[in-house]
């Protein structure tokens, strides 16, 4: 959620010719480096998800049949 809210106000904050004013510069940074620290962290934590779902979780234990 982070990371799109970032990147849409980022965005939201270029002007016609798709660049930053020099007051909204500071800011615009601030919010690129906040959607970047968010898109990795979800990249990560999606990451981690997948290999704890097929590597690191462990078989169910086999139960013997009546």
């Amino acid at each position: 959620v982070v990371a799109g809210v970032s990147l849409g106000t980022s965005l939201s904050m270029r002007g016609a010719d798709g660049r930053y004013s020099a007051s909204d510069a500071g800011t615009a940074r601030t919010l690129n480096v906040t959607y970047l620290v968010g898109a990795y962290a979800f990249a990560a934590a999606y990451a981690y998800g997948v290999l704890d779902g097929m590597v690191l979780t462990p078989a169910p234990s086999a139960r013997p049949v009546p």
